[in-house]
């Protein structure tokens, strides 16, 4: 159990893993973040086989290029990291917020801004589980880094939200996957990629108000 606000950081890797009818509590915020400088980590969540993880406010997954707590932005060229969440017989729960972010943010040059390159996130309920949030928000941008010169290009990554047997427990859904690429000021701005969202319901009905998905450029 975790009381109050909860920060946890890796350079690479984090598991969450709740199974066998293990609990973890957070009373108040869970915020996990995963990479380095310009690289996003690896972020791994899942309750299964009865395992159960409760925040009581808001979650969010953070694997984008720019994580790092605390330190100054130093790396051009931003690659995202991926962020996997699965609820398999278990249940992953907050109460306010859910979310994940992996994109790539380009960093800012004068002569050319960095490229960026989104990475992956894949959320999905099976056997069962259930996923719930009131605001679930899941994103993979690219997005390329301002220049006087040559705007960096932005590529978006993959996003992925799929019922495969379970409940999927959100009012407002929004997956975003989209490539931007680097304003300038002058110059010449960067291209832009669309990524890949998609959105499988395959098991049961879900209930819904609002659902957003976004892989433009």
């Amino acid at each position: 159990a975790f009381s109050g606000e909860t920060r946890l950081h890796a350079l690479n890797d984090v598991t969450i893993e709740a199974t066998n009818g293990t609990f973890i509590t957070v009373s108040g915020n869970l915020n996990v973040g995963a990479g380095t400088d310009g690289a996003g980590g690896t972020i791994a969540l899942s309750a299964i086989d009865g395992g159960e993880i409760a925040i009581a406010n808001a979650l969010f997954l953070d694997a984008s290029s720019s994580s790092v707590p605390y330190l100054p932005r130093v790396a051009l060229t931003a690659q995202g990291g991926s962020v996997t969440v699965l609820a398999d017989n278990g249940s992953i729960t907050a109460v306010d917020s859910f979310g994940a972010n992996t994109g790539g943010f380009g960093g800012s040059d004068i002569a050319n801004g960095g490229n960026g390159v989104g990475g992956s996130v894949d959320v999905s309920v099976v056997n069962g589980g259930l996923l719930q949030g009131a605001f679930a928000d899941f994103s993979a941008q690219g997005v390329g880094g301002f220049s006087e010169g040559q705007g960096g290009s932005g590529t978006g990554g993959t996003v992925s939200l799929a019922d495969l047997g379970g409940t999927l427990d959100f009012n407002f859904v929004f997956l975003d996957a989209s490539g931007r690429g680097g304003p300038t000021d002058g110059g010449t701005g960067g291209d832009g990629t669309a990524g890949q969202a998609s959105l499988q319901i395959s098991g049961q009905a879900q209930a819904w108000d609002f659902v957003s998905i976004t892989a433009d450029a």
